[in-house]
């Protein structure tokens, strides 16, 4: 009989339940494979309960498992009890364990050498533990019962406190409170793209990634679409700036501003589509003769600006000068050797002016009306060659559309030289 089993029937008898437990605790720790290892904790693992003491337990130290106490530091009731050779006992799980990882397994209380092949079932021992009577110990929980009902029990007690099972989430709370933890860490499908995301990411990752949820344009032309084709739909949305694509305008208006702007611009559009014509014609030309034509190099470009404060009052005053249809001028604009100067006449018409040079002038000029502006008007020469006196120059219609708040006028001139050589 082992040293447990001879301390239970020869000292444990008539003793109170505290001078049991203080027993058996000094009797384990006597065992010098145990000794300053044991754990009061149930080696089954159930958080159900502590073993019961009293007096009405009806325990015995005869179905403590010795495996346990002697390689795992910790003693529990024995499991499926197995029988030995040597006629002692252990937890089927735990001795077959104990056989699969030694060649050669002993009796945790003799030593004695066994096989596992020589395991049978102790069908005494096992009905007997069990019946044996516990109780949960889980905080709150006044359930009572046996052995074999303990495992049950434990899958369904609302006490238990058991860890949130979401990844990375440590909140630890009852069973029955579990249901009403909001965990942050939990995945839940996004309804739009069904992407599993964390409850605390779901917010932004709807705002933000998802491809399916609805968004608004970001040019503010009202529609909502869903994400991924937000890309496609900028290419046609109204609100979209583009260039005027008539060759020459340098105009930049919203596509749902082209239609008009075509209509507003069509003398400037006809003047512009006339130079185009005109240089591919060149170009025929050239072809059909043999004739190499000379690619102009735009040189260096010079831009000047003129503010006519008042228009109006301006105009009224021009048209009423004594010397008739006397021109608005701008002071002189000096480039290198070069002097300008823009004119501005009665029959609506501006020009620009070369009034000295050291040799004549060939290039482009570009008379931008309102720079900036939402009715900014640009207007374009051919390649021009001007001579000191020459000027060349456009008709506004509708001036008076190109004033700004104060009443005034204002024009920029772009000089592109050209070198021929």
């Amino acid at each position: 009989m082992s040293l447990l089993q001879r301390t239970d029937i020869n000292n444990g008898a008539g003793l109170a339940s505290t001078d049991k437990e203080t027993l058996l605790r000094q009797t384990v720790i006597e065992n010098p494979l145990v000794r300053n290892n044991v754990s009061s904790k149930d080696r089954s693992g159930f958080q159900v309960q502590r073993i019961n003491f009293s007096e009405d337990s009806g325990f015995g130290m005869l179905y403590l498992c010795y495996y346990t106490a002697t390689f795992l530091f910790s003693y529990g009731i024995v499991s499926r009890p197995v029988t030995l050779a040597c006629g002692h006992s252990g937890c089927k799980n735990c001795m077959e364990t104990w056989a699969e990882s030694t060649a050669t397994p002993l009796c945790p209380q003799c030593r004695a050498t066994f096989r596992k092949e020589e395991l049978r079932l102790n069908v005494a021992m096992d009905k007997a533990t069990r019946d044996l009577p516990l109780k949960c110990n889980s905080q709150g929980c006044q359930w009572k019962g046996n052995y074999s009902d303990a495992n049950d029990h434990l899958r369904h007690c609302p006490k238990v406190r058991e860890r949130c099972p979401n990844e990375g989430c440590q909140h630890v709370a009852a069973r029955e409170e579990m249901t009403a933890h909001a965990c942050p860490k939990e995945r839940i499908p996004c309804s739009g793209c069904q992407l599993s995301v964390t409850r605390e990411k779901l917010q932004f990752h709807r705002t933000s990634l998802c491809r399916n949820s609805a968004v608004l344009c970001p040019l503010r032309c009202g529609a909502s679409l869903p994400r991924m084709n937000i890309n496609l739909h900028l290419h046609k949305c109204p609100e979209k700036a583009s260039m005027c694509q008539v060759p020459g305008c340098k105009k930049i208006v919203k596509k749902k501003d082209m239609n008009v702007h075509l209509k507003e611009a069509s003398t400037s559009h006809f003047a512009l589509q006339s130079g185009e014509i005109k240089r591919l014609r060149g170009i025929i030309y050239y072809k059909k003769c043999n004739i190499e034509p000379i690619e102009p190099k735009v040189e260096r470009v010079v831009s000047f600006c003129w503010r006519i404060p008042n228009f109006v009052e301006s105009r009224r005053q021009q048209a009423s000068d004594a010397i008739g249809d006397k021109p608005l001028t701008s002071g002189p604009f000096i480039d290198d050797n070069c002097r300008w100067r823009g004119l501005y006449s009665g029959q609506q018409k501006l020009f620009l002016q070369l009034l000295s040079a050291s040799h004549p002038v060939t290039g482009e000029i570009q008379i931008v009306m309102a720079p900036g502006s939402d009715n900014e008007q640009v207007l374009d020469s051919d390649i021009v060659s001007l001579k000191e006196g020459e000027m060349w120059g456009r008709r506004i219609p509708n001036v008076d559309s190109l004033l700004d708040g104060n009443g005034s006028l204002d024009v920029k001139f772009i000089i592109y030289y050209f070198n021929l050589h």
